[in-house]
């Protein structure tokens, strides 16, 4: 009989999570150990803003370094894509009092001979940008050890959004 080939299964291990009691504008992640393969960020919520933002993320407090961003996004009407370069890789795009959802994986985090690469999918529901994938790209070879989730412009995410760190064994 012919072995079939089982690929590894892998296992989410829950890290954090945490549910905003009120609006914050930042939620960060720190201490996040070196012992898994990839990491999962997914955010579930509202945000506060004026109007249309993105919900952006960085990594180990770095506000300076140049991370490389590929968006593609649609709704079912129009449809767009961008590349740029930015001090943050953008996770999702938002819209005021609309329901967005985003999982962003970071792979290869604790490696210290690469560049970390993240790839975040995410949707909003009526009145905002539908579905949109990103890549992204943080140009630095250390570990992440913090994560930290925020509004572009600074404002609110609402209270009752959630955040969930895993962990990703292979």
């Amino acid at each position: 009989m012919p072995t079939v080939y089982s690929p590894p299964v892998s296992t989410y291990v829950a890290l954090a999570t945490t549910t905003l009691p009120s609006a914050t504008a930042t939620v960060t992640f720190s201490s996040i150990p070196a012992t898994y393969r990839d990491l999962v960020l997914v955010i579930d919520g509202q945000q506060s803003n004026s109007g249309g933002s993105e919900v952006v993320m960085q990594i180990n407090g770095d506000g300076s370094s140049s991370y490389t961003n590929v968006r593609m996004n649609g709704n079912g009407t129009n449809t767009s894509s961008a590349s740029y370069t930015e001090t943050f890789i953008t996770l999702a795009q938002a819209t005021r009092g609309v329901r967005f959802t985003t999982v962003t994986s970071i792979m290869d985090y604790s490696a210290t001979d690469k560049h970390k690469t993240v790839l975040s999918r995410g949707n909003q529901g009526g009145g905002g940008d539908g579905v949109g994938a990103i890549a992204g790209r943080w140009p630095s070879t250390s570990a992440v050890t913090s994560i930290a989730a925020k509004n572009y412009f600074g404002e609110n995410f609402d209270a009752g959004t959630t955040f969930s760190l895993y962990g990703i064994e292979a």
